[in-house]
Formats: structure tokens, C-alpha cells, sequence
């Protein structure tokens, strides 16, 4: 989310970002989550690139 709100030079609300994020489909949630942190370790996810191109060719629109 803070690369977006960086490279977009905006605010996103937490949960609605992550709701739309999770619809694309191309980020799969690893079995893994974040080592070594003061807080709840946050989950890691990968990047689908056959599932973007998929979406990209049918004319999914990836905008927030």
C-alpha cells in the first residue's frame, strides 16, 4: 500500500485497499510471513505473472 500511496501520491483507505488488491488475483499469499518483527509478522505474498497477463489480455482495468 505504501507504494502505491508513494508512486500515486495519494492516501487509500487500509481495508478498501486491500479488498481491491486481493480481487486482482495476481498476489498469492505464501505459507510464510514476515521473520524478526516487534509486531504480528504480516503475511508475504507473490506476484502472479501468468494470472496479470491473463487479466491484461481480457481488459481487466487494474486502477484504483
Amino acid at each position: 500500500q505504501e507504494l502505491y500511496e508513494g508512486v500515486l501520491d495519494t492516501k487509500f483507505d487500509k481495508g478498501n485497499f486491500r479488498k481491491k488488491i486481493n480481487s486482482f488475483r495476481f498476489l498469492k499469499q505464501l505459507k510464510e510471513t514476515q521473520k524478526d518483527v516487534a509486531h504480528r509478522p504480516a503475511a508475504l505474498f507473490t506476484f502472479d505473472h501468468k494470472e496479470y497477463e491473463k487479466l491484461k489480455r481480457n481488459g481487466h482495468n487494474f486502477e484504483l
